[in-house]
């Protein structure tokens, strides 16, 4: 007996359908984080290998950890080194599926943007290796840095305008980057009497009042 139809004629290539790169930050020398979208014409397998290549950044290779949309999907981690991100699947992906992971580099230093082009390859890992999709450029451009340390918002509050009152000053500031553990921010031009021992200096973080 005869049945109508056509199968297993393998008439379409493995691609990305979805392969998009973004970034939190362009500011030079900040630690910026890089997130990567993609969906696949194709299921992948458990151990399936995504490597996204390109990174144009000055961390050292390590393992480095990855913030996955789906929890568990990469084990929350991935190898990074020679402008080079590779991850393993933990979990099958399947066809058209979203998948999205997020990581952090340090930008370079740049006088103007140095950014080079990403690419993303996958393949189904150890157990089908048949399954191959092509090296393709991503859209987006990240890790180009060239932008300098600047303040979103700077505003300053006083508690009272009282002569011999005692005065809450409130600095309230946001940068256009991470500021790191050890940072310094120098706060000039605050006049008052060095020798009133009743001037008490509180950092605070998310000040109120």
């Amino acid at each position: 007996i005869d049945v109508a139809g056509e199968v297993l004629t393998a008439s379409l290539s493995p691609a990305f359908l979805t392969r998009i790169v973004s970034e939190s930050t362009t500011v030079n020398g900040a630690i910026n984080t890089v997130t990567v979208s993609l969906a696949m014409n194709i299921p992948l397998p458990v151990g399936a290998e995504i490597t996204v290549t390109g990174l144009n950044s000055v961390s050292e290779p390590a393992r480095i950890s990855v913030r996955e949309g789906d929890p568990g999907m990469f084990g929350g981690s991935a190898m990074w080194g020679s402008r080079t991100l590779r991850l393993v699947s933990a979990q099958a992906i399947a066809e058209r599926h979203m998948v999205s992971f997020s990581f952090q580099l340090q930008n370079r230093v740049c006088a103007q943007p140095c950014g080079t082009p990403v690419f993303v390859n996958a393949t189904g890992g150890e157990s089908a290796r048949v399954l191959q999709l092509a090296s393709t450029e991503l859209f987006g451009t990240v890790l180009g840095a060239s932008g300098h340390v600047s303040w979103f918002s700077k505003v300053v509050h006083e508690s009272t305008r009282t002569r011999e009152s005692r005065n809450n000053i409130t600095f309230a500031l946001q940068p256009n980057a991470p500021m790191y553990e050890g940072s310094v921010v120098v706060i000039e031009g605050l006049v008052y009497d060095p020798a009133d021992d009743r001037v008490d200096i509180q950092p605070c973080y998310n000040c109120e009042g």
